[in-house]
């Protein structure tokens, strides 16, 4: 049997697109810290469905995803970011970059965020 040369699936981003911001610090020195929201990137998306096995291990751990994305690949979107879809803000519960595809992909598992931030 001759092994096949298996070519990367081409990924699209046809959803909308998707905010990623980072928590900073806004006071000036020596006041009390006040956490704000700042735009690190927006990204085009596409929505993924979460299977069995990722939602029962995020029930396991007392999470409820509520969206899974994709998004061109970057490594530096962390789990310390928080993402925005048409204003709804996601807190970033688990991230993975995948190279097997083309361009290659991360992974974003989302969470309803409660926190209010203030308007983004």
């Amino acid at each position: 049997m001759k092994n096949k040369i298996q070519r990367p699936k081409f990924e699209v981003f046809n959803n909308g697109f998707v905010e990623i911001y980072r928590i900073e610090n806004v006071a000036k020195k020596g006041f009390e810290p006040v956490e704000k929201p700042v735009l690190h990137q927006k990204y085009p998306f596409n929505y993924q469905t979460i299977g069995v096995k990722r939602a029962y291990e995020a029930a396991q751990a007392q999470c409820k995803l509520e969206e899974l994305i994709k998004i061109p690949l970057d490594r530096a979107v962390s789990t310390q970011h928080i993402a925005a879809i048409d204003g709804i803000r996601y807190e970033i519960k688990l991230v993975q970059h995948k190279q097997e595809t083309l361009p290659g992909t991360t992974w974003l598992s989302l969470v309803r965020l409660e926190a209010d931030y203030g308007r983004l």
